[in-house]
């Protein structure tokens, strides 16, 4: 994770419910600064505090939206893809809140399927509807999650990084440990940048699946 302030608006969480069920969260707050981390926290309570409450992702979202749109008054809004890896069938269930598209990094074929399910942020409209998402995968798949500072870092002449590097890059670095990998976008990242500083904040998670 790297902040492009002294305090963000991201956050990512794992939530461990059974050697067959775990949640996994990768969210962005709208905004940056205090605001934002405040935004974040109180965000971040609703979603432990209702996955393993419902153990499912649309259910989960449906809930927090409606908390959050009848608590914020600042116009803030988070974006959220909540993934629950349901290993004994091995799959991946998903719902989105308005994120970018998350890998699924296909080992085996050597190729890369785009996450995604359709539905706004949380903390926009007060019926919100979110639609779920089911992928299988293959023991040894890699799921790499992130927020749109990595695709959307800037170099000086504002060129975006972009999907197509992303991609290149973790199929290149597929068969690495996952902290590598994680090191390894974010050199290549800093590197595209040249110096530029960072304009929204940035976060990698990578899980071996």
């Amino acid at each position: 994770y790297e902040a492009c302030k002294e305090v963000g608006g991201d956050f990512y969480d794992l939530l461990y419910h059974s050697d067959q069920r775990i949640s996994v969260v990768m969210a962005d707050v709208a905004g940056k600064g205090v605001p934002a981390a405040l935004f974040m926290e109180y965000s971040k309570t609703l979603l432990s505090g209702q996955i393993p409450r419902h153990l499912d992702p649309v259910s989960t979202l449906t809930t927090i939206n409606r908390e959050i749109y009848a608590q914020s008054r600042m116009g803030l809004f988070v974006t959220v893809m909540l993934i629950q890896l349901e290993r004994e069938m091995n799959r991946i269930r998903l719902a989105s809140a308005g994120h970018n598209h998350q890998i699924l990094v296909r080992v085996q074929s050597n190729r890369i399927e785009s996450l995604s399910a359709k539905g706004p942020p949380l903390g926009i409209f007060k019926g919100s509807e979110y639609l779920e998402g089911m992928f299988p995968y293959d023991p040894g798949d890699l799921l790499i999650l992130y927020t749109d500072g990595i695709t959307e870092a800037h170099n000086a002449a504002f060129q975006d990084f972009g999907e197509e590097r992303l991609f290149e890059l973790v199929l290149r670095e597929k068969d690495r440990a996952p902290t590598q990998i994680i090191d390894t976008i974010f050199a290549a990242v800093a590197d595209f940048r040249s110096g530029e500083e960072a304009a929204d904040d940035a976060t990698i998670m990578v899980l071996r699946l």
